[in-house]
């Protein structure tokens, strides 16, 4: 008789699970999903190919090819300079589609940057392929020996595709200047 009754409360606990479990599950208690997208680029594979440059005022930017001495890490990196009055940019497109259009899709960018004068003025900007600014920080940077890192705060991906990440060279007023960059970082992820 005691197997039975054992029998009987093992199947009567095996019941109350499965109705417990079957009551949450409407809830969306259980088994969550999680993603991550990652995308780095330090400029050494062919960056001229990846980053477009643009500028005013006869600024500009380029590359240092196998100029170790110039990159924070690796053999490469970018510059911008720009002159008194002017601005530069360098950006690369990112492609968003394995984790775009879920309403939960936080993303965040960061580059370190190197301001060769003084004073700089730097900004970090995210754009979408329609023109529309979605993310902008504002800087202002010392000239120094080493790299510093510039970043974004996490912002809603919503259903783009693709974004650019966008780095602003303003100089200072009254005299233009130098940044090297290099190491981008841009991650997005969801919890849901």
């Amino acid at each position: 008789m005691g197997k039975i009754r054992k029998s009987t409360r093992t199947r009567g606990r095996l019941l109350a699970t499965a109705a417990i479990l079957a009551l949450l599950a409407p809830l969306g208690i259980g088994t969550a999903q999680a993603g991550l997208m990652s995308y780095q680029d330090g400029y050494e594979f062919n960056p001229s190919a990846k980053w477009s440059i643009a500028g005013s005022h006869s600024s500009g930017g380029g590359f240092n090819i196998n100029i170790p001495s110039s990159a924070r890490t690796g053999n490469n990196s970018g510059w911008l300079g720009v002159q008194p009055g002017g601005w530069a940019y360098q950006q690369i497109e990112i492609p968003t589609g394995s984790v775009s259009g879920r309403p939960d899709t936080e993303c965040a960018a960061a580059i370190w940057i190197k301001p060769m004068v003084i004073r700089q003025e730097v900004a970090i900007e995210i754009w979408d392929r329609n023109g529309n600014q979605l993310y902008r920080r504002l800087s202002e940077h010392a000239g120094s020996e080493n790299y510093q890192q510039i970043y974004t705060d996490r912002w809603t991906l919503g259903s783009r595709t693709s974004v650019f990440v966008r780095i602003v060279d303003y100089g200072t007023t009254g005299q233009g200047g130098t940044i090297r960059l290099d190491d981008l970082v841009f991650q997005c992820y969801f919890i849901g």
